[in-house]
């Protein structure tokens, strides 16, 4: 079986697409000083993920790449809603709030960049 060369530049433009997001989601998080948005761009990063390897990759059966992409879309935004919807009007996410007093306030910001979102990010990618 080939690998198709496609595959090549689709697996890093992916990973650079979830890392553009992740960080984007991060600046939010700062700014609203609530990290537990991670959680709900989580399942947006395989939305974005499917759609990235549907335009990258021309081969295959083209009703098959559409259907696994509304299927992965309805999941990843089904698991968003529900998670925001569980977090609206909550205060921060139990875990959130002890890294927060772990790490203290002055350096929450570049702490939860490296370990909260680029792992969530990071872990979302290889799924």
């Amino acid at each position: 079986m080939l690998i198709s060369p496609f595959l090549f530049l689709s697996l890093p433009l992916s990973l650079l697409a979830v890392f553009l997001f992740m960080t984007l989601a991060w600046v939010v998080s700062v700014r609203i000083k609530k990290a537990s948005i991670v959680d709900i761009c989580w399942g947006l990063c395989f939305v974005l993920q499917v759609w990235v390897y549907f335009v990258l990759t021309p081969e295959g059966f083209s009703g098959r790449k559409m259907l696994i992409g509304l299927l992965v879309t309805v999941w990843g935004l089904r698991l968003s809603i529900h998670i925001f919807r569980r977090n609206r009007g909550q205060p921060e996410d139990y875990r959130y709030q002890a890294f927060r007093q772990h790490f203290g306030p002055e350096s929450q910001a570049s702490s939860s960049l490296l370990r909260l979102t680029s792992h969530s990010g990071e872990n979302a990618w290889r799924i």
